[in-house]
């Protein structure tokens, strides 16, 4: 697992394949695979079977997973109010054509101006500081 660090697609393949295994880690082999092979475990993911402390890597995995697919949800927000943006349009108008609520997408063009251009990931950046 550790030489699929940065590959999800192996990754996922490994995980399904030794499900047991991986569900069941110690805190050791946690220690391990964070420094080896970048993969964050959180505290969230652990729990205590006969006093001692495991983590579920495979519900470290599927959230990762799931943290990924809202980061990529949030870009496509970001690219569509900069495409509004590039058109001169007000906030309001931006949000009322998306659907979205104004405060989310003034927050998004408050970080837009902060970085000075329309890179949907520079401002993810921005976001998330």
């Amino acid at each position: 697992m550790v030489r699929y660090g940065r590959d999800k697609e192996q990754m996922k393949r490994i995980i399904e394949e030794n499900r047991e295994a991986y569900n069941n880690i110690d805190s050791r082999t946690r220690e391990v695979l964070e420094v080896v092979a970048k993969v964050k475990i959180p505290e969230e993911c652990k729990v205590v079977k006969n006093g001692e402390t495991r983590f579920e890597m495979c519900k470290a995995f599927e959230d990762y997973r799931l943290e990924e697919k809202l980061e990529g949800m949030q870009e496509r927000l970001i690219q569509m109010v900069c495409k509004k943006l590039m058109k001169n349009k007000p906030a309001m108008t931006i949000a009322d054509e998306l659907e979205e609520d104004l405060s989310e997408v003034e927050r998004i063009i408050e970080a837009q101006k902060r970085v000075g251009s329309y890179d949907a990931a520079q401002i993810c950046g921005a976001l998330a500081k």
